[in-house]
């Protein structure tokens, strides 16, 4: 019997990292005297991997490519201090723990899918506590392809032994809503997070939430009608 999956971004979705990743990049830029960004803007800019994230805070422009002698050198800080510096000064979202402990008491398979490097999602998944809770982890680097590409979700589907038409994918962002639309999943768009100042609401997500705490509801009575679909 195929199983019922929910898919969870991990940045703005799950834990608000954006002040630590906010340190670790000012941390790369102080290296080669570029200007800092701001708390604010870093959560403008987070959400499509580490390299973007980069080019982005070195040049201060969305669609930015910095040459490649500034954003090795950036790149590097970033990495060093972040590593050692993960959940510091970020904190877990208000109902997410408790969401994922009913889901997962309910029988659904739980993964999360982050364009965030593997090597930093794992770890700051285990300091945050909430690492055990997940069937299956795909960073940014873990396949050929990242969001909005289908492939994570597809993949997560395969390893997980799910059901397509019983699998949701919850984000704050364009990229997590584009990917589920390509893989043709439910999607839930969360209201905070870093959604670079679009309204997901125009591009019609399956739900809308402002909490976390409302999920499990949500998904039981919309994987429930799926059942009662196809039973009748």
């Amino acid at each position: 019997m195929s199983e019922k999956l929910v898919l969870f971004d991990l940045d703005g979705t799950l834990i608000d990292t954006a002040p630590d990743i906010c340190s670790a990049v000012n941390n790369g830029l102080k290296a080669s005297n570029i200007a800092p960004i701001s708390e604010l803007t870093a959560r403008a800019y987070i959400g499509e991997g580490s390299d973007k994230l980069m080019h982005r805070a070195i040049t201060k422009e969305i669609d930015g490519v910095a040459p490649e002698n500034y954003f090795s050198k950036v790149y590097n800080g970033f990495c060093k201090h972040y590593s050692e510096n993960l959940f510091v000064d970020s904190i877990i979202y208000s109902g997410a723990l408790e969401s994922l402990d009913e889901l997962k008491s309910a029988g659904f398979k739980l993964g999360c899918i982050t364009n965030k490097p593997y090597e930093y999602a794992l770890p700051l998944l285990e300091k945050a506590g909430l690492a055990h809770l997940f069937d299956i982890l795909l960073g940014g680097n873990s396949l050929k392809e990242k969001k909005p590409n289908p492939l994570p979700i597809i993949h997560a589907i395969e390893q997980t032994n799910s059901d397509r038409n019983n699998t949701v994918m919850v984000g704050d962002s364009i990229t997590d809503l584009r990917a589920a639309k390509n893989a043709d999943v439910y999607s839930i768009c969360v209201s905070y997070g870093y959604h670079g100042g679009i309204d997901l609401k125009m591009y019609d997500p399956s739900i809308m939430i402002d909490s976390l705490e409302f999920l499990p509801s949500l998904i039981k009575k919309l994987c429930g009608d799926l059942d009662e679909i196809e039973k009748s």
